[in-house]
């Protein structure tokens, strides 16, 4: 996945869904300039295993 709108610019990562569990590569945040602004995220690969 990829979120974009942040001051540090994009954040990818990797997410894994099973069922009603999931996990992530790594914990982030992002922060913006203000409050108004809005994190967009985007799936940017899906693979079944």
């Amino acid at each position: 996945m990829r979120v974009d709108g942040g001051d540090d610019g994009p954040i990818i990562n990797t997410l894994e869904v099973n069922g009603e569990n999931y996990s992530r590569q790594q914990e982030e945040s992002a922060s913006t300039d203000s409050s108004s602004d809005k994190l967009t995220v985007r799936v940017t690969d899906v693979s079944e295993q």
